[in-house]
């Protein structure tokens, strides 16, 4: 059986890092970069107080590391998909105006985006995730992708949830 951290690394080499069907390109064209440079970091834990310590921990470090994305995965799965997402969006509160941006990512979650799911790969762990990645990096790459279409055939909910919305919070934080 696999642990958490290595269920993370093969969902992105087989999934994350895979050409799909939405737009012929990867789901994150930059994700099989930044594993093998090593600028992607996982961290496993399993309690919830240890995933937001963790989390706090990481937002206050990773711009002196060489990590572009840190991904925590948590077993606890006593906080439900509300409570991750109020933790993260409090976080983003925080840690934005530092050039942090954070994701969250529940296991409930998933039938919300079946589209940027494929069938044929599980995880041996159930487990929710908090992503952490410079914010600068972040919006300079996703306007790349915009300007060559990357988001065309995206879901219009799954596009307002994740990109729409960090554009608003942006635009209410940082402003």
């Amino acid at each position: 059986m696999a642990t958490v951290s290595e269920d993370i690394i093969n969902w992105s080499k087989k999934f994350v890092e895979k050409i799909s069907d939405i737009n012929n390109m990867p789901i994150c064209p930059y994700a099989r970069g930044c594993r093998i440079k090593n600028t992607f970091k996982v961290e496993e834990v399993s309690s919830k107080e240890d995933l937001l310590n963790l989390t706090v921990q990481w937002c206050n470090k990773i711009k002196k590391t060489k990590y572009k994305i840190v991904v925590i995965g948590c077993t606890d799965l006593s906080i439900s998909a509300e409570q991750l997402d109020s933790s993260v969006e409090a976080f983003n509160y925080a840690y934005m105006p530092k050039d942090i941006y954070l994701m969250a990512s529940h296991n409930d979650q998933s039938g919300e985006v079946d589209f940027l799911y494929d069938d044929d790969f599980e995880t041996d762990n159930e487990f929710s995730m908090i992503l952490i990645q410079r914010l600068a990096e972040l919006e300079k790459a996703s306007q790349n992708l915009k300007k060559k279409g990357f988001y065309k055939n995206w879901d219009k909910e799954y596009y307002k949830h994740t990109v729409q919305t960090r554009k608003n919070l942006i635009r209410s934080i940082l402003s």
